[in-house]
């Protein structure tokens, strides 16, 4: 290292020579340079990455799900916009959760003295449905689980393909103190379940029609 360049790097700046405050002065740039541009690559990389990502990621829950699941049964001709907005027009309230990997779903409620309804739509995708669950729950001190049945048997005339309104309301009238009971309307399984005095539930699904085990 020549005198000029141990002054330029080691001298105090106030009493330096005009050749090494030339000379630090070169120095500066270089290091500025080399020292910005690990910095500035990094935010390349990281805008590009950002860049990547943001076109890969769902702009709705539609896109999101738009491919579904193909191993699993939809309740043909049957959305759930058919099913919430039909509640919705009788004072429901609805709740939206889209998650492409676990499923998406609408959750329905509405109270009213002594009863707590819920209407739960779970699907794959945001076009059709892989099952409805109705439920009620009634405070014994206001009314009786009886005073549900209208709400079941309205759940139930759901406008799928094939579906049998009639067919459906009566099923869930004759067997709505039935623990378990199941049948097939049009191609659709429904399920009731009575597991006490104060909680139904209605489940609408393609699942096979059995006798649930005990």
């Amino acid at each position: 290292m020549d005198k000029t360049t141990k002054e330029a790097w080691l001298g105090n700046r106030n009493s330096l020579s005009p050749e090494a405050s030339a000379k630090r002065r070169q120095i500066n740039k270089k290091v500025m340079l080399f020292g910005c541009l690990p910095v500035l690559l990094f935010m390349v990389v990281a805008l590009f990455f950002a860049f990547s990502e943001g076109e890969s990621t769902p702009s709705s829950p539609r896109t999101e799900a738009s491919e579904g699941r193909k191993d699993i049964q939809y309740i043909p001709g049957l959305s759930p916009a058919d099913v919430y907005l039909s509640l919705e027009q009788r004072e429901f309230k609805t709740e939206k959760s889209f998650n492409s990997e676990y499923g998406n779903l609408w959750t329905s409620t509405h109270s009213v003295v002594g009863i707590d309804f819920r209407v739960v739509v779970f699907s794959y995708n945001v076009e059709n449905v892989v099952s409805v669950q109705a439920s009620a729950m009634v405070d014994p001190k206001e009314k009786k689980i009886v005073a549900t049945k209208q709400f079941f048997q309205l759940v139930s005339t759901l406008p799928y393909e094939n579906a049998s309104p009639e067919q459906a309301a009566s099923w869930v009238d004759k067997n709505f103190d039935n623990d378990k009971a199941t049948t097939e309307i049009g191609g659709v399984t429904f399920t009731m379940i009575a597991p006490t005095q104060y909680v139904r539930m209605l489940l609408i699904d393609m699942m096979p029609a059995k006798k649930l085990d005990e």
